[in-house]
């Protein structure tokens, strides 16, 4: 049973690259939706998917449980969206690697081993590289303030994802239902409906698989066996992935700094996997 240790954490990194490459395809759609519509679509067909599966009404909790799944809920919507709009005012590789300074600083504040804050070192190391390259004369300032709410959304994110996974993908699917509570009324009210055609609606399904509902699967698997403070180190490779995943979708071309960047964050991602081990065999 030792290399059961490693499910999580390959979960985790699993919902990362499933996440990202979604990402990547949302912001083809954007000239024809925009970041409002992709959201709603993002949101809406996952929450329709994981209902089907998970069927969350059959949950049984408490009304601190309930709080939990609501207040996990608005997190998840609101990262979405605010990442979505930072999409329009800058790379999607240099968006995440913004983005990610989230769940770091939740791991800054969580973790008690010295292995963890070198991984910590490495990744925030590694999220000053991405940034340094040609793409950047086209980031703007707005973009900058999404980014940022997203970053605050995803920390929160990781926070409130730990509460409510004892409830597994049931847990996640209800949070995802609060999300598309008002996520989708947002793409409405930008005109979705009126803008979307079959070539967009297989896009949506698509990233609601890719970006929403195999994330939040492999999340409530990760989130209930790894601690916060690896969870957020390994969500760091997040920056790395994203920056593939546009260059190989979105034309966005990397330089040196950039790969620099990828390594150290690679790394940091390896350093947690090792002290995550450790842990466990210390445990045992």
């Amino acid at each position: 049973m030792r290399h059961t240790q490693y499910f999580p954490i390959g979960a985790a990194l699993l919902s990362i690259i499933s996440l990202q490459t979604g990402a990547a395809l949302a912001k083809t759609a954007f000239t024809t939706v925009g970041p409002e519509g992709m959201s709603a679509l993002r949101v809406g067909i996952a929450a329709i998917i994981l209902c089907c599966f998970t069927k969350p009404w059959r949950i049984r909790c408490n009304l601190s449980d309930l709080v939990n799944m609501l207040f996990f809920g608005v997190t998840l919507g609101l990262m979405n969206l605010f990442i979505y709009m930072a999409f329009k005012y800058m790379p999607v590789g240099i968006a995440i690697s913004m983005e990610v300074i989230g769940p770091l600083t939740v791991t800054l504040l969580s973790s008690r081993q010295p292995k963890d804050l070198i991984s910590i070192l490495f990744a925030l190391t590694g999220l000053t590289l991405l940034p340094i390259g040609g793409n950047n004369a086209s980031i703007e300032f707005l973009g900058v303030v999404y980014v940022g709410a997203s970053a605050l959304f995803w920390g929160l994110y990781v926070s409130s994802g730990s509460k409510i996974a004892s409830f597994g993908s049931q847990g996640f699917s209800l949070g995802l239902i609060v999300a598309s509570m008002f996520i989708v009324p947002l793409g409405i009210n930008s005109g979705v409906i009126e803008k979307i055609n079959i070539d967009v609606f297989v896009i949506g399904c698509t990233i609601a698989i890719m970006s929403t509902a195999l994330p939040l699967i492999f999340d409530s698997f990760a989130l209930n066996h790894v601690p916060k403070s690896i969870f957020g180190v390994l969500m760091s490779a997040s920056p790395a992935v994203s920056a593939l995943a546009g260059m190989v979708i979105l034309d966005e071309v990397l330089t040196l700094y950039q790969w620099v960047g990828i390594l150290l964050i690679s790394l940091a991602c390896m350093g947690a996997t090792m002290s995550f081990k450790s842990n466990v065999v210390a445990t045992n």
